[in-house]
Formats: C-alpha cells, sequence, structure tokens
C-alpha cells in the first residue's frame, strides 16, 4: 500500500511551506509514509518554488510539482490524476487543500483506512461530529442546502446509502477506482469534486462494493491566509451538472436496446 496526497494550489505562497511541515511532523510522529504532490499551475507568487524549497528542509516527506497549463481545480486534479496512476505505484491518492481548512491530523485516518482496502473515504463536515468554523451563516446555508440538495438528487438508493458531503475536497479514492472512472471526468472547475464522488459511487454500486465507502467527521475550518479561488459560477455550474448527472443515471436504467 502507498498513498499520494495531492495538494492543489495557486498563489498559496503564505500557505505551502508551513502546511508541508506540519504534514511532515505528523508522518514522523506517527511513524507512517506518503508522497506529496503539489499541483501548481504556475502561481505568481512562486508557491511551487517554496515548496521545493521546502523539501531539503523536511525530515520524511517527499515532495514533487505537478503543473500544467491554468484551467481550473478540476484540470488540475485529473492531470495528476493520469500521471500518478500512469506510474502504477500508488494504491490510493487523498485530495487536501492548501488552506488549513482540512485538518492534517486526519490524514491518519485516511492511512489506516486505505490499509482496510477502503475505496473511498470522505472527510464529512455533515455528518455526526463534523462541523464548519468560521463560516457566515449565509455560507454555511448555502453549502448545507446545497449537499442536502446533491443528497436527493444523486444518491444511491441501495443498502439506504446516503453520502453527506458532496462538495468537500478531502477525499481519498483507490487508484483502481480512479483508473477506471477518469474517461467519465469532465468537470474544469470546483464541481470536479461532485463528478468524482457521483461516479465513483456509481462503480462501487454496480460492484456492490458501497460497504467500501466511509465517511467520517472532520472539523472543517475557514482559511486565514489568503483568498478562496471558488467562482462564484460555482453554483450554477453544480445545477448543470447534476442534470447531466441525472440523464446519466435515467439512462442506465433503461433497457440497453432504449439508450
Amino acid at each position: 500500500m502507498k498513498i499520494a496526497l495531492c495538494i492543489p494550489t495557486y498563489c498559496e505562497a503564505d500557505n505551502i511551506a508551513k502546511l508541508l511541515y506540519e504534514i511532515d511532523q505528523l508522518l514522523v510522529e506517527k511513524r507512517l509514509n506518503l508522497d506529496v504532490f503539489v499541483l501548481d499551475d504556475n502561481s505568481p507568487d512562486g508557491t511551487a518554488k517554496n515548496a521545493l524549497d521546502t523539501q531539503s528542509k523536511l525530515k520524511s516527506l517527499a515532495v514533487k510539482i505537478i503543473s500544467g497549463e491554468k484551467a481550473g481545480l478540476g484540470s488540475a486534479y485529473k492531470r495528476a490524476f493520469e500521471e500518478l496512476i500512469s506510474t502504477g505505484n500508488y494504491t490510493h491518492i487523498v485530495q487536501m487543500d492548501a488552506d488549513f481548512s482540512h485538518p492534517v491530523s486526519s490524514l491518519v485516518d485516511f492511512i489506516k483506512l486505505a490499509e482496510d482496502d477502503i475505496q473511498l473515504a470522505i472527510g464529512s463536515r455533515y455528518i455526526k461530529g463534523g462541523s464548519i468554523k468560521n463560516w457566515s451563516a449565509l455560507r454555511s446555508l448555502i453549502s448545507k442546502f446545497g449537499n442536502f440538495y446533491l443528497k436527493m438528487q444523486l444518491n444511491s438508493r441501495q443498502l439506504d446509502f446516503r453520502l453527506a458531503d458532496y462538495t468537500g475536497g478531502f477525499n481519498m479514492y483507490s487508484a483502481e477506482l480512479l483508473q477506471y472512472i477518469l474517461p467519465d471526468l469532465h468537470e474544469c472547475g470546483y464541481t470536479i469534486q461532485v463528478e468524482l464522488k457521483f461516479f465513483a459511487l456509481n462503480r462501487l454500486e454496480k460492484l456492490h462494493l458501497l460497504d467500501k465507502v466511509v465517511e467520517f467527521p472532520i472539523v472543517f475550518e475557514d482559511r486565514t491566509v489568503g483568498v478562496s479561488k471558488m467562482p462564484k459560477s460555482t453554483v450554477f455550474n453544480t445545477l448543470k451538472l447534476i442534470a447531466r448527472l441525472r440523464k446519466f443515471k435515467h439512462l442506465q436504467n433503461l433497457p440497453e436496446c432504449c439508450r
């Protein structure tokens, strides 16, 4: 078992070194291992350089940069997934934000779940024990309602399975699962998180492997340094994506001759 941790960045020079230090300290303390890939599409503030300069000061962590033309979060993730899967070196891939909104300590949970051959793990804000700190009431309401609506529209009917956090960015996928669903991924922006979970669950449901999906609670804390990169168009793009995914589900349920 070997894990790759993907951290997408754009103008996160003030965060990336500190985050890498904290991850390295955790791995040394817990005697664990993973490789970090910073997905940076030529940030003008020198984020990638800061990450590489930090490498020599770390005790355990291996840090590499995956870069390309800036075309959105989804594009950066798809590029990284393809590159990492093609190496054949990794059994699981974890997603994590660079702004300290995701608790570094929860990486231990992902590693343990990977050891148990879990195919999809979600660090969830919206199950018992999960929470959000320092968001405005309006932002919290929009996110909660959005995830409730996604749950109603997209969740599996099998085994009363109800995924609570579709939009969160702290997740782990098995490399095998990602390899299978990559051709279905078309979103270039933040909606990639919804698309990834939808097709992952669809695949695992077909294989009768929904017992290999785990949501565990995290405390999500809003960034204190830098600014959010999420565009205002995300809500509209999510609604468009829901329509496309519901059409996909409908076509799947038709007899093959009628598709």
